[in-house]
């Protein structure tokens, strides 16, 4: 029997201290009938230089596509319009796949016909130590997986599907339309929400990738909720169904954090004046006057003598950043 071929989709940005470790992960898979689409996304480091080393050692395998920066969206649709695989699968070049991946994934989709995307669990680990931190799903962990049916879930909880960990088949993608490309952030929120709108999404319970923590992750960014706020809006009008099984309550509770994350970040960046916007909006959702994290945050919008403190603390966190994306 014909095994199906994966086209796996790479995306990078300055990151040529990960990307070998990802591409070769990718190279030691045990399903051979693949091939890799690196997409580097306008890098201005080393990354070009050893993207071309592995597209001179294994040539049969690794492709590469050189392009100026225009974001994560663009590389993985880039990636899709090169290749020709009918599943998909993705890879950020700051994870690794473990050698078993590509086939438990294969083995999903033939044993069940009816399925079109699946996503699994991961091992969590600290960039520089390799310590391992957890489970992406687990007893200690804060989020939850589904499947079947989670569009729902997808706006009370957020994004619990990790890219690294998710395939589906091609014609999937294409009746979702790709990636958002308007969007820089939560980008893989709108893919997934357009999805799950379609088709129900599958959960395998392995741990089947590893995932990188470091500080510049975009997925940890506290400025994310603004993007997500975006997305939902974008989606709410698309879809009007989306959130009509969700309860109000529930839904009021989730803008409710979404404008409170925001008037906190806003708050820390030293744009008070819009923070109170952002902060009242909250309240306007929890109308709880004793909700104690509202109450520590929105008063220091007032004190103008806390800007100096505020601004310090930016540069200690920035520097802090500058030294953990420099060290390799």
């Amino acid at each position: 029997m014909n095994k199906p071929l994966v086209s796996v989709i790479l995306p990078n940005h300055n990151y040529g201290h990960f990307i070998s470790e990802a591409i070769q992960s990718v190279l030691n898979q045990s399903y051979t009938n693949f091939e890799l689409w690196v997409i580097d996304d306008g890098s201005t480091d080393n990354s070009r230089e050893i993207i071309e080393k592995w597209s001179v050692l294994a040539p049969e395998k690794v492709n590469s596509v050189l392009s100026e920066k225009k974001g994560l969206s663009f590389a993985r649709n880039k990636g899709l319009s090169e290749s020709r695989g009918e599943i998909i699968a993705f890879l950020d070049s700051d994870d690794v796949w473990e050698r078993n991946y590509l086939s438990a994934i294969v083995e999903h989709f033939e044993k069940n016909k009816s399925s079109q995307a699946v996503y699994t669990n991961a091992e969590v680990f600290e960039a520089y130590t390799n310590r391992v931190l957890g489970n992406w799903f687990g007893p200690n962990a804060k989020r939850r997986c589904f499947s079947g049916e989670v569009s729902d879930k997808l706006f009370v909880h957020g994004n619990f599907i990790p890219i690294c960990t998710a395939a589906i088949r091609r014609q999937v993608f294409e009746s979702a339309g790709g990636f958002d490309e308007k969007f820089r952030l939560a980008e893989d929120l709108d893919f997934w929400i357009r999805v799950s709108m379609r088709h129900p999404i599958d959960y395998l319970d392995e741990n089947l990738c590893r995932i990188r923590r470091h500080s510049c992750n975009a997925s940890f960014l506290y400025s994310n909720a603004y993007h997500v706020m975006r997305v939902y809006q974008k989606n709410i009008q698309l879809f009007p169904e989306f959130t009509q099984s969700i309860n109000r309550n529930t839904v009021n509770k989730r803008w409710h954090e979404l404008y409170y994350e925001i008037g906190r970040h806003l708050t820390l960046s030293g744009k008070k004046g819009t923070a109170r916007l952002f902060f009242r909006k909250a309240l306007c959702y929890r109308p709880d006057i004793f909700t104690l994290r509202f109450w520590l945050y929105y008063p220091l919008t007032y004190f103008s003598y806390l800007k100096q403190v505020i601004r310090f603390r930016l540069e200690i966190v920035k520097m802090r950043k500058r030294l953990v994306c420099a060290a390799d």
